[in-house]
């Protein structure tokens, strides 16, 4: 019986000194292993001076999903036409001014998945997403073939997207990035003369391929 009682008392010391490692193992894991973000909301717009006059209004809405990835939410409204700097160019290679006026509005709603190198709202991003274009706009030049057309249409299209977002104290980020977008467009188009005459309404079921791009200033929370 004493003979047994030696290996059975060596037994339950090595048993019990595993188990103590394994727990001090454990509980050690998570604080060198798992590494979490603090914020995993953010909000963002563009420049505030596309608000004036409402020319170009962006908003995207962000939420974390790990400490790498986040669901990007965005609407962007902005006139169709020619920027100032291009009417102005236009008017001095025309020399009377511009031939032709666009307008009108395009409505723009999407959702991506964003990846940052760094970490949220860190680093190096690669976007991949949907999105949804509703067109609203005329054209006019009174040397075209068709000197009057008015849109109304919408696309949805795929889009990726390639940019950098710098953040700042862990609370603030500017986001830039390009890319494009292809999809099919889909609606109507009015056509007239100048006088309004020979108008025809034709519908529209074509290809779309458009560069896409944004510059977004936000704040994580």
């Amino acid at each position: 019986m004493r003979s047994l009682l030696l290996p059975l008392t060596t037994l339950a010391v090595l048993t019990s000194a595993a188990r103590a490692d394994e727990r001090v193992t454990t509980d050690a894991r998570p604080a060198s292993v798992v590494e979490t973000s603090p914020t995993r909301f953010a909000l963002a717009i563009n420049l505030p001076t596309g608000w004036i006059d409402a020319k170009s209004i962006g908003a995207s809405g962000y939420v974390g999903i790990t400490d790498h990835d986040a669901i990007r939410l965005n609407v962007a409204s902005y006139k169709y036409g020619p920027s100032v700097a291009a009417e102005a160019i236009a008017g001095l290679l025309a020399g009377d001014g511009p031939e032709g006026s666009s307008g009108g509005r395009i409505l723009d709603l999407g959702v991506g998945l964003v990846h940052y190198s760094r970490g949220l709202w860190d680093g190096f991003t690669m976007e991949a997403g949907a999105l949804r274009r509703a067109r609203n706009t005329f054209s006019r030049d009174d040397f075209a073939q068709y000197q009057s057309i008015d849109t109304d249409t919408t696309t949805y299209a795929g889009r990726a997207l390639f940019g950098w977002s710098w953040l700042i104290q862990k609370r603030v980020f500017i986001a830039a990035a390009i890319g494009g977008s292809a999809g099919i467009e889909t609606g109507s188009e009015v056509t007239a003369n100048s006088s309004g005459e020979m108008t025809t309404t034709r519908p529209v079921d074509r290809s779309d391929v458009s560069f896409e791009g944004y510059l977004r200033f936000g704040g994580a929370f």
